[in-house]
């Protein structure tokens, strides 16, 4: 489970680029590359979701999601 301040999640999100022939994301913080094939075609994602509301439904079911996730891990 990851959990991060909403500074972090905004500035993870808007960074992120994506390699549209291959689908994988990049973020010049956390995972860039330096081939410049990859960073000539980079583009925005075209849905950049409301990470803060994403983070806000995420903490209020925590205990939930946490739970479940237990239950599932214990059924393997």
């Amino acid at each position: 489970m990851l959990d991060a301040p909403n500074t972090v999640l905004t500035a993870r999100e808007h960074g992120k680029r994506m390699d549209p022939e291959t689908g994988e994301f990049y973020h010049p913080l956390f995972n860039w590359t330096d081939d410049e094939e990859i960073l000539n075609r980079l583009v925005k994602p075209d849905r950049i979701g409301d990470v803060l509301k994403e983070a806000d439904f995420f903490r209020r079911h925590k205990k939930m999601l946490i739970e479940l996730h237990s239950t599932v891990t214990n059924m393997i």
